[in-house]
């Protein structure tokens, strides 16, 4: 029981921190990227219970990648049981990812026992100086199969231009590509 309630703590200080750190990035992107060749996409993912296990993450990353982790350019979590949902109605949580210009995937990961064979639920493109809110990736149960996309622009945009002080978010465009179909394996 000693071990588990050590394990908590650690997961418990590491999400704390991840958390705190993830704020400083969002702080961090101004309108200069904009200017720069990049782009920035916005994205929202949300569940419908907490996770303590299986918790359901949205990486965006190139078309085509297989769910590395490491190397996706961002990501958000679903329903994630260890984290204070950034939403008041909803368990779910937000995130903005500089890009380079070029064609993107939402995928599924999911921590724990669950995989998907087919990770990506949505594709979209970039371009220099754009914008965009790509919806709300929503999951039911942990691990979950069923996964919709919504547009939530009106529940994020307050907590973006609150987050992120330097960054014009009156120029976000909203864009909801069509969902793929998921399989697991």
């Amino acid at each position: 029981m000693r071990f588990l309630s050590t394990a908590t703590l650690t997961i418990s200080t590491l999400l704390f921190s991840a958390c705190a750190t993830e704020t400083k990035r969002l702080q961090a992107i101004s309108s200069e990227v904009l200017t720069s060749g990049s782009g920035v996409v916005f994205l929202s993912a949300s569940g419908d219970q907490p996770c303590k296990v299986a918790a359901t993450n949205v990486l965006v990353e190139p078309r085509g990648a297989s769910q590395n982790v490491f190397a996706a350019p961002g990501g958000v979590t679903a329903n994630n049981g260890f984290m204070k949902s950034a939403f008041e109605d909803r368990l779910g949580f937000f995130t903005a990812v500089v890009l380079k210009p070029g064609d993107y995937q939402l995928s599924l990961v999911s921590l724990g026992p669950y995989h998907y064979k087919s990770p990506a639920v949505a594709e979209f493109s970039i371009g220099p100086g754009e914008a965009k809110y790509v919806g709300e990736v929503a999951v039911r149960g942990c691990g979950s199969l069923f996964v919709s996309l919504k547009d939530r622009w009106s529940s994020v945009r307050p907590l973006a231009t609150a987050t992120l002080p330097q960054f014009p978010v009156d120029r976000v465009v909203v864009e909801i590509p069509p969902l793929k179909p998921i399989e697991s394996r």
